[in-house]
């Protein structure tokens, strides 16, 4: 499926922004879905990140790449992720990273989530959900492949039963140690909270060094709680 050229007219603006550290066509897309404005990070320090599995991808990555700014993708052996493998994602680069199709989409994604999307592309599921999330990861994808960086975010997307916080590292790969950048290493946490409520968010903006002055929007209201 090709994405209208509008939509990826979007993606490249988007990208641009986050490449700069701005927010404001990211807060505009989210709100059409009600969700709030993420919290963004570029090149964080492995030790930052709230999750021992991007902290593990973060090292990884890191370890792999030696000295060169990306590693090769074919130096990453998904075994060799160990107990992150459920949150992580393959995304394999698509129309000069304006898109990206899933070779491997972790379980433990898909089951929070609720959907597996092996073998679909971005703009697939922008198609198939009629949500801006799948707008958000192509450009995040697209800034990461541009800049050649870790990309860290923190937002949250609804899902069929809820909304779920997600912590989400973006890792270049390249055809080659240093060469063009053909796929995406991608950590996909859930966080225990549903949506994240400010309090969250400024604790991981003060975590990371991010900026308290470019806040996130409104927050959608949490779901009431479960019957057990």
């Amino acid at each position: 499926m090709t994405a209208p050229a509008d939509d990826d007219a979007r993606v490249s603006a988007l990208a641009a922004e986050l490449a700069a550290t701005r927010r404001e066509g990211v807060k505009a897309l989210l709100r059409e879905a009600g969700l709030a404005q993420p919290a963004f990070v570029w090149d964080p320090p492995a030790e930052t990140l709230p999750s021992e599995h991007l902290v593990h991808m973060r090292r990884h990555w890191d370890a792999l790449r030696g000295a060169a700014d990306v590693p090769a993708a074919e130096a990453l052996k998904p075994e060799d992720l160990g107990r992150a493998i459920g949150f992580s994602i393959l995304a394999d680069v698509e129309r000069d990273g304006l898109d990206f199709r899933y070779r491997l989409f972790g379980e433990k994604v898909a089951a929070a989530g609720g959907v597996d999307w092996t073998g679909h592309t971005g703009a697939e599921m922008v198609a198939r959900t009629g949500l801006p999330v799948g707008t958000f990861y192509r450009a995040a994808n697209l800034a990461a492949i541009g800049r050649r960086r870790a990309f860290f975010t923190l937002h949250t997307t609804p899902t069929r039963e809820r909304t779920v916080s997600w912590a989400r590292l973006a890792l270049p790969l390249a055809d080659g140690a240093g060469g063009r950048i053909v796929r995406l290493l991608v950590g996909a946490v859930p966080m225990d909270q549903a949506p994240l409520s400010f309090a969250d968010i400024f604790a991981m903006n003060a975590r990371l060094g991010i900026d308290r002055t470019a806040m996130p929007g409104p927050l959608p209201p949490r779901p009431a709680p479960r019957e057990p």
